[in-house]
């Protein structure tokens, strides 16, 4: 999957999938110029704690499936 990095006036990063929704798997999908932060994927707003516990769930399935 391709991910976009976006940086706008304001000095705000936003990161998209292809198809153009917030998505980032490696941090959060945008970041504030004043140290906001804010996590999504494919365009589904998570806390950071259920962002990484979904990542963790994710990775974990991965492992069993090999």
């Amino acid at each position: 999957m391709k991910i976009i990095k976006d940086i706008d006036y304001y000095g705000t990063i936003h990161y998209y999938n292809e198809q153009g929704q917030w998505h980032r798997e490696d941090g959060p999908a945008v970041e504030w110029a004043n140290g906001d932060k804010y996590w999504w994927l494919n365009d589904i707003e998570y806390s950071e704690q259920d962002y990484n516990d979904y990542l963790l769930k994710k990775r974990l399935k991965r492992i069993l499936e090999l």
